[in-house]
């Protein structure tokens, strides 16, 4: 289980069932409306706040996936 916290008082505004033993990392996307996690299961998932569903899921890594990072830059 994953809860997401309100940053200004630290309230609960949800809580998404990752799915997984253990979810070792997380990033938001930059506005805040999208969360990457990765953990135990080997698999990457993209989550919509609003509605707290699974948006996507990416397999094929082979172990845990234990850092994510979000960045807002373009690739060339």
């Amino acid at each position: 289980m994953i809860n997401i916290l309100d940053s200004h008082d630290s309230s609960l505004k949800s809580t998404i069932d990752a799915g997984c033993d253990w979810n070792w990392s997380s990033a938001f996307t930059c506005d805040s409306r999208l969360l990457f996690t990765g953990g135990s299961d080997n698999r990457l998932k993209l989550w919509d706040l609003d509605s707290g569903q699974m948006v996507m899921k990416y397999d094929g890594h082979t172990k845990p996936i234990t850092a994510l990072c979000v960045s807002d830059v373009p690739l060339r």
